[in-house]
């Protein structure tokens, strides 16, 4: 159900919508016919002729053209979409960790291993150099004591 593209609702409401234009136009052509009036001479009888209203037709024809473009143009715009949602998911599979995200300072901190040349203090947060076993910030001792 999660890999059924959603896009393609509107391609087939496109289908529908384009369908029922062209069948009601033709059908409401047949219905609403044009009435001709033929023999309006001197000595002949007028006679009324009914005859496919092909203006009607042509008119529900011409505009369904929009809406249908339109659903159309959003069948398009999704599935390119979709489509990129699968490229990215391919290239990059691996979620980005919550932990990576700082909260308090709203930017993406960039942590990095430590490294075995420095230490941080526990107290105040200073940096401190490998070799030193006291805070050179606020005397904290990095060693247990004994």
């Amino acid at each position: 159900m999660l890999n059924q593209k959603r896009s393609r609702i509107y391609k087939i409401w496109a289908l529908i919508t384009a369908i029922i234009f062209f069948a009601g136009g033709i059908i409401l052509g047949f219905v609403f016919k044009t009435t001709e009036y033929t023999g309006s001479g001197l000595f002949s009888t007028p006679m009324a002729e009914q005859h496919f209203n092909w203006s009607l037709m042509f008119i529900l024809w011409f505009s369904a053209i929009l809406p249908v473009l339109s659903l159309y143009a959003i069948y398009i715009h999704l599935d390119n979409q979709e489509q990129m949602l699968v490229y990215l998911k391919s290239i990059c599979p691996a979620e980005i960790p919550t932990a990576a995200y700082h909260p308090a300072s709203k930017h993406i901190s960039t942590q990095q291993a430590p490294s075995n040349t420095v230490w941080q203090c526990k107290i105040c947060g200073t940096e401190n150099t490998a070799d030193s076993t006291v805070c050179s910030k606020c005397g904290w001792s990095a060693q247990p004591e004994k």
